[in-house]
């Protein structure tokens, strides 16, 4: 009995944690992506995706194709 509580708290601790960190994840502007994806990517990639015919893409939930 006790090893069954000990397993719910903990699971149910768990499932806490993981809904406080989604609701806290803000929204990025596009322009604040792009920036933090270019700054992450190595040097050579990142001088490429500046500008032209390259770029940075966002893939989400809420893109074409995906499913919720």
């Amino acid at each position: 009995m006790r090893v069954l509580k000990i397993t719910l708290t903990v699971a149910v601790a768990g499932l806490f944690i993981a809904v406080v960190t989604r609701t806290q994840q803000k929204e990025m502007s596009d322009a604040e992506y792009t920036k933090q994806a270019l700054l992450a990517a190595p040097e050579a990639v990142a001088k490429d995706a500046g500008g032209g015919t390259h770029g940075c893409e966002r893939n989400d939930a809420d893109a074409a194709g995906f499913e919720k």
